[in-house]
């Protein structure tokens, strides 16, 4: 009853304050309405936008948030169609120098305290895939990272499993990829 007499600034400043977590999957909101909700998230420690018809250009919005939030710790961004082009802004932002915006290798320097991202089904695909595993050799913070459905194939995968020596990821998760039994050599 207290918000409905409240302007949309109000329950943004309102949500912005006290909301910590939000989970607003499968909603269809697209790009329009997933753009908002990253322009007022820097409170938020978990956002899930999973399965809401974003493309790669609402990509960058979601690189701003994470540049600008101290606090976010999990993104769960799962069935939305952002592609290699979308990573590159994710990947961007999470880097310390801005003078490295073309190296992907520097990519995950800064300290995000991103601990888990979910980029499952999202079409990443080989190039994509290429480039996270780029940014994530120097990252020392993200300990989750599950890419499944993601057309990952053996070349990729290679560069994936490299990186896993330099970062502090625990938990990968890659099923439902191009994936053959040659794969697992590289573990």
């Amino acid at each position: 009853p207290i918000l409905l007499n409240k302007s949309n600034k109000e329950m943004s400043e309102f949500a912005n304050k006290t909301l910590k977590h939000l989970v607003i999957s499968h909603n269809k909101l697209r790009n329009k309405g997933v753009k908002g909700i990253l322009a007022n998230g820097e409170k938020l420690y978990s956002l899930n936008l999973s399965h809401n018809e974003v493309t790669s250009e609402i990509s960058e919005n979601l690189g701003k948030l994470i540049e600008k939030s101290s606090n976010l710790r999990e993104i769960i961004w799962d069935g939305n169609n952002i592609g290699a082009k979308g990573i590159y802004y994710i990947v961007r932002a999470l880097k310390e120098d801005d003078s490295l915006v073309d190296s992907y290798r520097a990519s995950f320097q800064k300290k995000s305290k991103i601990k888990k991202l979910s980029l499952r089904n999202t079409s990443l695909g080989e190039k994509g895939i290429s480039r996270l595993a780029e940014g994530l050799v120097d990252n020392k913070d993200l300990e989750v990272l599950d890419i499944g459905f993601n057309s990952i194939g053996l070349e990729s995968f290679k560069e994936i499993c490299h990186c896993l020596n330099y970062s502090k990821i625990r938990k990968l998760v890659c099923h439902n990829n191009l994936l053959g039994d040659e794969s697992m050599k590289y573990f």
